[in-house]
């Protein structure tokens, strides 16, 4: 797993720019001592730049600290591609603007090492489970926001309990009014008799939703007829994409809190449920906005290179 925290004291080939940024962005008011050496008036410094962002201050530069840097600068594409001597992940996040970026390419192997190093070590099966999700997002056409990524993968984190795999609801709806068997003809006259319970990514409830969600994927009775097949991760995933920025599941969608410079994580709660959660939903999308800005190997159509996961020292 990468090394993804710059620490007082350490020499790496990222702290020249670095140095350089902070007096650009008015966090020193002069410049900095030369070299490659992470000195005291340049952690000094970042301490400056972390409490003006109302970031926690510790004076270590990881993944959040570069992406306000990127902010600051107002993400200096071209200056970034200049710059070999950092590594690919960090001009990802500097360079890539959230407001602009489209999630692909996506380098996997990075998002993963990238997400362990935050939150701790997958197991193969959550390892497995959030591949074909970010596989699923880079593949998809309709997906054409960074943000929305993020915010759908937060959503699937909290919804599936960090299994990264669709699941069934906890208590398949029992004391709820789809926890009853729901009779239903299909149209090719099959009678069924199903339990409507939380399934999938997004925890699809209600024979009303199962028929509508499935016709708009184009699955028309089969999702109905078949209410297992929400926890394929294929058919899920169409679920959760559809659902989410088409308004399917409350009547509002992902347009609605996430568009050009406008990106409301708490309430884009709304598109799931209500406002449930909705804080600490928010908090892992930031998170795992900045997991996939480092892991796009491409912004806004001039070339990065891939970030080779565990390569030159990661800041």
């Amino acid at each position: 797993m990468g090394d993804y925290l710059l620490k007082p004291g350490e020499t790496d080939p990222a702290v020249p720019a670095l140095k350089t940024w902070l007096v650009r962005v008015g966090a020193a008011a002069s410049a900095l001592p030369a070299g490659d050496t992470y000195d005291p008036a340049t952690v000094d410094a970042v301490k400056r730049f972390q409490k003006s962002r109302g970031a926690t201050v510790d004076g270590l530069v990881g993944p959040a600290t570069w992406a306000l840097l990127g902010a600051a600068l107002d993400y200096p594409r071209a200056e970034v591609l200049q710059h070999d001597e950092l590594p690919a992940w960090v001009r990802s996040i500097v360079g890539n603007d959230p407001d602009e970026t489209p999630p692909r390419p996506i380098d996997v192997a990075q998002a993963l090492d990238l997400y362990q190093a935050v939150h701790g070590e997958l197991t193969p099966a959550q390892a497995a489970g959030l591949t074909a999700i970010l596989q699923a997002i880079a593949a998809d056409p309709d997906v054409t926001d960074v943000r929305w990524a993020a915010y759908m993968l937060a959503t699937v984190k909290w919804e599936c309990g960090d299994t990264w795999r669709p699941i069934e609801e906890f208590s398949k709806g029992k004391g709820r009014p789809y926890g009853e068997p729901a009779p239903f003809t299909s149209a090719d006259g099959a009678k069924h008799n199903h339990v409507y319970y939380g399934r999938g990514y997004v925890q699809l409830t209600h024979l009303g939703n199962y028929r509508e969600v499935g016709r708009q994927i184009g699955l028309e009775d089969r999702l109905a007829a078949q209410p297992e097949l929400a926890l394929d991760p294929k058919v899920a995933y169409r679920i959760m994409s559809h659902g989410m920025r088409r308004g399917t599941f409350t009547g509002v969608g992902l347009k609605k809190f996430i568009a050009g410079d406008t990106c409301d994580y708490v309430n884009a709660r709304r598109i799931i449920n209500g406002t449930d959660q909705a804080a600490r939903i928010a908090d892992f999308a930031r998170r795992l906005q900045i997991m996939l800005l480092a892991s796009i190997t491409t912004a806004a159509g001039a070339n990065l290179p891939s970030p080779g996961v565990g390569a030159a020292r990661t800041t």
